[in-house]
């Protein structure tokens, strides 16, 4: 018999009982009549020989170690198949098993990591986990890991240890593999790129940073589109001293349901000119809000970042990303627990203390990213810092 649970899973089923249906890639579909939808198909247990029956005019059916995998159009029964009631599409499912797949990258930065690892900690098909990774990171598994090893290894060219160290203990098999990496990533050879780097005693920080933020560098402010449980949370809203920070951000006017996709975009092109030009990272990412109206939103989103030789200059920046500096002084500060689409509630509660305070906006609030998704698979775990400059 064959596995009496074979779950379709890759889009609505569509069924008239008592017809023959086409299945091509996990879509169920009858040609004319009533239909029902339906988000899960199952198939009912039937005798080995029945579904030799069935399927012995398929050419391109192919057995899977963990039961089939559709190649071609075939014609089923629908005495074969039970239709369980349709449910609406769960935005977690994806970042779950997402979630599993970075962190794994995460305790293995040295590690040449296959597809297969990452299909094992998501605990899916080769090809689902290919889609899955692929639909959520904006890039092949292939292109996600090798990205991170090659940014370790940036980050580790600084040290005493000899570029072939470096490339083997990243994972790479040789130098001339590694160098060809490097070179496609950073348009510069790794002992050209050792020379301009200029972290100093930063240098070690810069290292950690980059395997803390690297996985998830297009993640930040990530939307899972989730509704709300009902409940308010509630803020603890203090004032806080600041320093000034220097960051490298990219500067964009867009509208407001682009504000995930725009720093899902522009997070990795800084990260990237930061280890290119040398300029150490200091900490997770910030995004600032210098302008709102009803339909449009004016932000920088960039990362923290160290001033080396104690100076911060434009000329830091290139193209597109600024060296800009985030004001020290006074702020009303409040911590946002849970996921980024839910943070306009933090912002609420800072303008209403701020007016309820008798205090005056001292320029653009922003918020500063306090932990990385990868480490925590319930987004309620996520914390953000909001910031908002203030005056008497």
């Amino acid at each position: 018999m064959i596995r009496s649970l074979f779950r379709v899973l890759a889009g609505i089923a569509v069924l008239t009982p008592g017809q023959d249906m086409n299945l091509r890639c996990g879509l169920i579909r009858v040609a004319a009549g009533g239909c029902v939808a339906a988000r899960v198909v199952r198939w009912r247990p039937v005798a080995h020989a029945a579904v030799g029956k069935f399927f012995g005019q398929a050419s391109r059916w192919r057995g899977r170690r963990r039961g089939y995998q559709i190649g071609e159009i075939l014609s089923i029964p629908a005495a074969l198949v039970e239709v369980l009631p349709a449910e609406g599409g769960n935005p977690m499912m994806p970042w779950k098993k997402l979630q599993r797949a970075l962190g794994y990258a995460r305790r293995n930065p040295g590690e040449n990591i296959q597809l297969s690892n990452l299909a094992a900690e998501t605990r899916q098909s080769l090809f689902h986990a290919h889609r899955t990774l692929r639909g959520v990171l904006g890039e092949t598994p292939k292109q996600f890991t090798q990205r991170l090893r090659v940014d370790r290894a940036a980050a580790l060219i600084s040290s005493q240890a000899s570029i072939l160290e470096i490339a083997f203990g990243c994972g790479f098999a040789s130098h001339e593999s590694f160098c060809r990496a490097f070179r496609r990533r950073y348009r510069m050879s790794p002992s050209a790129y050792r020379k301009r780097a200029r972290m100093g005693s930063d240098a070690r920080m810069h290292a950690d940073w980059v395997n803390e933020v690297g996985p998830c560098v297009g993640l930040y402010h990530f939307d899972l589109s989730e509704k709300g449980s009902g409940k308010s949370m509630e803020y603890t809203v203090s004032t806080k001293e600041l320093r000034t920070q220097p960051v490298l951000v990219v500067r964009r006017r867009v509208r407001r349901v682009e504000i995930a996709a725009t720093i899902a975009a522009e997070l990795p092109k800084i990260f990237l000119h930061a280890q290119q030009t040398g300029i150490a990272i200091a900490g997770y990412p910030i995004t600032r809000y210098l302008e709102t109206s009803v339909g449009l939103v004016t932000l920088e989103t960039g990362m923290r970042v160290t001033a080396h030789s104690g100076e911060w200059t434009a000329g830091e920046g290139e193209g597109d990303i600024l060296s800009e500096t985030l004001p020290g002084g006074t702020a009303a500060v409040t911590i946002h627990s849970g996921p980024y689409d839910q943070l306009q509630a933090a912002y609420a509660a800072l303008e209403e203390w701020i007016r309820t305070n008798r205090l005056q906006p001292a320029g653009a609030p922003w918020e500063a990213y306090l932990n990385d998704p990868a480490d925590h698979p319930n987004p309620q775990d996520w914390k953000t810092e909001v910031c908002w400059p203030v005056r008497t």
